[in-house]
């Protein structure tokens, strides 16, 4: 597992996007193998009856528990950076796009011109990378999809 846990480590430092959607596919795949692997190397409830490791030697039980809690905490730091690649990268993929927002006012300013009637193009093209996350990840990632998108609304607001 450590192993494992390292090479994802590596490969999220080392990772260059030529195809951001390729990128995304294999962080999200990564992130459903950690929620995979955690199950079964590491529930929460620290319940062997509810795990393969059942079979083991009553005694073994209380050195499992740690281990349970040791690689659940591995796995967590993991996720958590897994979780921050798509959040830094899908809110800077939309803070590009906001960037052009601020240019509206002063085709207004002291004009003739009537206020907009609807949505600028900028804000259509800040939102559609998240679009896009959504519509192709949000059935692969369940719960957990929700509180990326929220992590990463918070940081482009935080901006």
């Amino acid at each position: 597992l450590s192993r494992y846990l390292r090479l994802l480590e590596k490969l999220i430092k080392d990772v260059v996007a030529s195809d951001a959607s390729k990128v995304d596919s294999f962080v999200i795949n990564c992130l459903m193998d950690l929620y995979v692997i955690k199950t079964h190397l590491a529930p929460n409830d620290n319940k062997i009856e509810s795990t393969l490791f059942y079979v083991l030697n009553r005694k073994m039980w209380p050195i499992l528990i740690k281990i349970f809690k040791v690689n659940n905490k591995a796995i967590k730091e993991v996720e958590h950076k897994f979780i921050n690649y798509i959040v830094d990268s899908k809110s800077n993929d939309c803070t590009s796009h906001l960037q052009n927002v601020t240019a509206i006012p002063r085709l207004y300013r002291r004009t003739n011109r009537s206020p907009p009637k609807e949505a600028s193009s900028y804000m259509v093209e800040a939102v559609k990378p998240i679009l896009t996350f959504s519509n192709s990840f949000k059935s692969k990632l369940g719960d957990k999809f929700n509180d990326i998108v929220n992590s990463i609304i918070l940081k482009i607001t935080n901006q």
